[in-house]
């Protein structure tokens, strides 16, 4: 496991199969969210948000103040006379931008302190910096982890929400 897998956890992704067209996999795609189609901000936890765009979509389960909640983002493929549902969960864009943000500004400071104490010299007052930056990090990591924990039983829910909306068997997991 890599840096960003420990931070961000490995994307999951999931394929399902339905014999409904792809048209009726839409309807009730859209009928299983709010009638405004998309909640972005609020919803109270168990209660289903997402968007639908021509055939792909995004789908989660709001979980109070979790910002690491899993989404499916999937696409419908019709194949025959059965659809395809092909997609992977994967944390909010947001959080993940953040969480970057997060590292890269605690790295840029560890580097920089830990450049300025060899310039000039290592003194006691000056020396704490470098493992404040280093705990910053440490304390990032395992905050994402944590929220990342917590998601996993979402991730099962929205499998089985799927599955008994649209009549899906799942035909393939993997992680990446």
């Amino acid at each position: 496991m890599n840096i960003k897998e420990f931070i961000f956890g490995k994307k999951r992704t999931v394929q399902f199969s339905t014999l409904l067209p792809e048209s009726e996999c839409i309807s009730r795609l859209n009928g299983l969210l709010p009638a405004k189609g998309t909640i972005w901000i609020g919803g109270s936890p168990g209660e289903i948000a997402g968007r639908v765009k021509g055939s792909t979509f995004l789908i989660w389960k709001n979980a109070g103040r979790n910002s690491w909640k899993p989404q499916y983002r999937g696409e419908l493929k019709q194949t025959g006379k059965s659809t395809i549902i092909d997609g992977s969960f994967d944390i909010q864009g947001f959080t993940k931008g953040l969480m970057y943000f997060w590292f890269g500004f605690g790295l840029v400071m560890l580097l920089t302190s830990s450049i300025a104490l060899f310039v000039n010299g290592v003194s006691a007052d000056k020396s704490i910096f470098p493992v404040g930056c280093i705990g910053e990090l440490v304390f990032g990591a395992l905050v994402s982890r944590l929220g990342i924990w917590i998601g996993e039983k979402q991730q099962q829910s929205i499998i089985e929400l799927i599955k008994k909306t649209l009549e899906a068997k799942q035909i393939n997991v993997q992680a990446e």
